[in-house]
């Protein structure tokens, strides 16, 4: 097991050249942007390990098609009509 995270290596050499995680003990089903999917994270750099695993869920794929859609529909509507899209709204 690690003996230091990020952190502690940077306060002891003042940069994180040289760092290498651990890679972590499992991947988490956790959704992006949640609170448990921060929390995952968070233990994960504490504990001196990689942020990322292969299983992870990354974009869930329904999620991912309605951003696309959205912005698509965006794009069409700025073509048709010469308006600038609110940037606010995407």
């Amino acid at each position: 097991m690690q003996s230091e995270n990020v952190f502690q290596h940077i306060l002891a050499n003042g940069c994180d050249d040289g760092f290498i995680p651990a890679e972590s003990a499992q991947s988490t089903e956790a959704q992006p942007g949640s609170p448990a999917k921060v929390a995952v994270m968070a233990a994960r750099v504490l504990q001196g390990q990689e942020l990322f695993q292969d299983g992870d869920v990354t974009v869930l794929p329904d999620e991912f098609e309605r951003c696309l859609d959205t912005l698509t529909d965006r794009v069409r509507h700025k073509v048709h009509t010469g308006r600038k899209a609110n940037r606010r709204a995407i």
